[in-house]
């Protein structure tokens, strides 16, 4: 019997009640065996559109990377757009208040001391405890600033 997944696919029982997805059984009746390490993906992206003319067959790397880009851009859209509006309704001025002075977000970073600091001879580490500014903003900036070359 078909069962509608929350993922979106479609998942049937066979005789011995193991589960398959509906796409790979129409796949294996028109092609035959999938073979290891390649996957089945859906062209229009419908995860219940199983006809054989939706599906195509490629290894789990490409699929894996087509779908993470796909992923990684719709969720920063979202993330995006959720910020906006906590931002726009006051919901995240609770942020401001527990990062406090401490965080770079909320002051214009001191470029000028910390360049004179490093000019100085001081490390990114005792500049990190004078001014109680994260390290690797730190080497950032003298990266962009200083032209070091600091991996962060």
């Amino acid at each position: 019997m078909p069962y509608k997944l929350q993922s979106g696919y479609i998942q049937l029982n066979d005789k011995v009640n193991r589960k398959k997805y509906e796409h790979r059984v129409v796949w294996e009746k028109n092609y035959g065996k999938i073979p290891q390490g390649y996957e089945i993906h859906h062209i229009n992206g419908k995860k219940d559109d199983n006809r054989i003319e939706n599906l195509e067959i490629m290894l789990s790397s490409e699929h894996k990377s087509k779908h993470s880009r796909f992923r990684s851009e719709e969720s920063r859209k979202i993330m995006q757009k959720i910020a906006k509006e906590m931002w726009a309704t006051g919901k995240m001025d609770w942020m401001k208040e527990r990062k406090g002075e401490k965080h770079p977000c909320w002051r214009k970073l001191p470029i000028k001391e910390i360049l004179s600091l490093y000019k100085k001879g001081l490390s990114p580490n005792k500049i990190e405890k004078l001014l109680n500014i994260n390290k690797r903003t730190i080497q950032k900036r003298l990266n962009l600033y200083a032209g070091c070359n600091y991996a962060v």
